[in-house]
């Protein structure tokens, strides 16, 4: 993997935030690429903004670990995935406008969603109910066999802090790629209430007919 900085956000002569691109390879291939924006600050500013936040919906200053509740998690294959643990959507909602809806399921003990304590959800998390919720968008509304999908581009922006303590809802729409025949766009948005704490778009494209499709 390599990583550069293409730009930096400073505050005076301190440099408090970064853009870096990013690429995986593959045996030598460029595998995936990633431009991400993100920038830092003092403890003490961070847990103002969290203390804040978590005020004004109802929540005291500190953090909870709400206990896992059954659910009906979605099949692994539905949401382009093998280990059923890594199948994160549960209790799927198909409305009139086409829309798919599923909650999203935290939990802090998986080893990779959670490599670290955290106070909020994940933007990890985040990716993946989003990629997850496109296929099941992609599966359900246009019939495409999800086995055979893979997120070609992600486009996503967090525009709030997801509170573990609330209900987190990913809500896509799929339709078909005008420009490329088989693919899909899906736009999405992860929901806590009435409030949108990211949105984006995902891509997905439909690999080739292949023997190494039918291997798990």
């Amino acid at each position: 993997m390599s990583a550069e900085v293409v730009a930096e956000k400073m505050r005076g002569e301190a440099v408090v935030g970064l853009t870096l691109e990013m690429t995986a390879y593959i045996e030598g291939r460029a595998a995936a690429r990633e431009t991400m924006a993100y920038q830092w600050m003092p403890a003490e500013v961070w847990a103002r903004i969290r203390h804040r936040g978590r005020n004004s919906l109802g929540l005291p200053d500190a953090h909870g670990i709400p206990d896992l509740v059954p659910v009906a998690r979605m099949r692994p294959g539905a949401v382009g995935r093998h280990n059923p643990r890594n199948a994160i959507l549960a209790n799927p909602v198909h409305d009139a406008h086409g829309e798919i809806s599923a909650l999203t399921v935290i939990d802090t003990n998986h080893p990779s969603l959670f490599d670290h304590a955290l106070d909020h959800v994940p933007g990890m998390l985040q990716f993946e109910a989003a990629r997850q919720i496109a296929m099941a968008a992609a599966n359900a509304s246009l019939g495409l066999d999800t086995n055979r999908m893979v997120m070609h581009q992600l486009e996503i922006a967090f525009e709030d802090f997801g509170e573990f303590e609330l209900e987190t809802i990913a809500r896509a729409v799929a339709e078909p790629d005008p420009k490329e025949d088989g693919a899909v766009i899906a736009v999405i948005r992860i929901t806590q209430g009435d409030k949108a704490i990211a949105s984006g778009r995902v891509h997905l494209r439909v690999m080739p007919v292949d023997i190494w499709t039918m291997v798990q």
